[in-house]
């Protein structure tokens, strides 16, 4: 597959499975970006009642974050349903060979 196609395979992921969050770096001006919950337990529900994982994981487009860093922020919501909250990037990953996204471990803040 191009990098192209693989582009807007993700672009196409994001956008149908994704959530608007504020994306905030260390230092810097907050902007809006996609997320998408990667981590199975991130969000799930057992017996009908969302739950959280303690520090789910999120993917985030490289195109639109070019430089991750711990302790840069988002303000989401997870579950959908619940209301926005801050979190804090504690550990960051580059989850695939074209560098396309990362994938970032969260804390709540």
């Amino acid at each position: 597959m191009s990098d192209a196609r693989a582009q807007a395979a993700l672009d196409a992921a994001f956008r149908h499975h994704g959530r608007d969050a504020l994306y905030t770096p260390a230092g810097g001006a907050a902007r809006t970006v996609r997320v998408r919950p990667a981590s199975p337990d991130a969000v799930y529900s057992p017996m009908g009642v969302p739950s959280l994982a303690e520090n789910p994981s999120v993917e985030l487009r490289v195109a639109e974050v070019p430089e991750l860093k711990r302790g840069d922020m988002l303000n989401f919501a997870l579950p959908e349903s619940a209301a926005p909250r801050d979190w804090r990037v504690e550990d960051v990953l580059r989850v695939d060979g074209r560098r396309l996204k990362w994938k970032a471990e969260l804390r709540r803040v």
